[in-house]
C-alpha cells in the first residue's frame, strides 16, 4: 500500500465525512423517534384516563413535536447525514480506483498517480468547502430577507 500525504489525506477526509454522516443519522434517528413517540404518547394519554384530562401535560407534548421539527428544519439532519455520507463513499471510491490502478490512474507512474491523487482529493476537499461556504451564504441572505420590516 502507497504511503504518502495525499493517501493520508484522503483517508483523514473520509473519516471526517464518515464521522460527520453517521452522527448525522443519529440525530436524525433521534430527532424522528421522539418526535414519533411524543406525538403516540398525547391520544394514549387521553385514553388512559378519559375523566381526568391532562390538558397542561397534553399541550406539553403537542408543543415540544413543534420545537423538535424546528430543530429538524434549522438543522437539517437527514440532509447532512446524506451529503456526508456521499462525500465519505467518493472519497472512498478514489481511494480504491487510486490503489488499484483503475480509471485515470491506469496507465501512470508511482510519481504521476500521487500527484494526481493530492490535486484530486485537494480539488475535492475545496469544492466541499466551496459548496459549503455557498450554503451559508444563501441562508444569511434568506435570514436577511426575512428580517426586513414592511415599509
Amino acid at each position: 500500500m502507497d504511503n504518502h500525504h495525499a493517501l493520508h489525506r484522503l483517508n483523514a477526509l473520509h473519516l471526517k465525512y464518515h464521522g460527520k454522516a453517521e452522527s448525522g443519522k443519529y440525530f436524525y434517528y433521534f430527532l424522528s423517534i421522539t418526535q414519533l413517540l411524543t406525538a403516540t404518547s398525547i391520544p394514549l394519554l387521553a385514553i388512559y384516563n378519559p375523566e381526568h384530562p391532562r390538558p397542561l401535560l397534553n399541550g406539553a407534548l403537542g408543543a415540544s413535536i413543534v420545537v423538535l421539527q424546528g430543530i429538524e428544519q434549522l438543522f437539517r439532519p437527514h440532509r447532512r447525514w446524506t451529503e456526508n455520507r456521499f462525500a465519505a463513499r467518493k472519497l472512498e471510491s478514489e481511494k480504491h480506483r487510486y490503489l488499484e490502478r483503475v480509471g485515470q490512474y491506469r496507465d501512470m507512474g508511482d510519481e504521476e498517480r500521487r500527484q494526481t491523487l493530492a490535486e484530486w482529493t485537494e480539488n475535492f476537499a475545496e469544492r466541499r468547502n466551496n459548496e459549503w461556504a455557498y450554503a451559508m451564504s444563501q441562508s444569511d441572505q434568506r435570514d436577511k430577507s426575512n428580517k426586513k420590516t414592511p415599509k
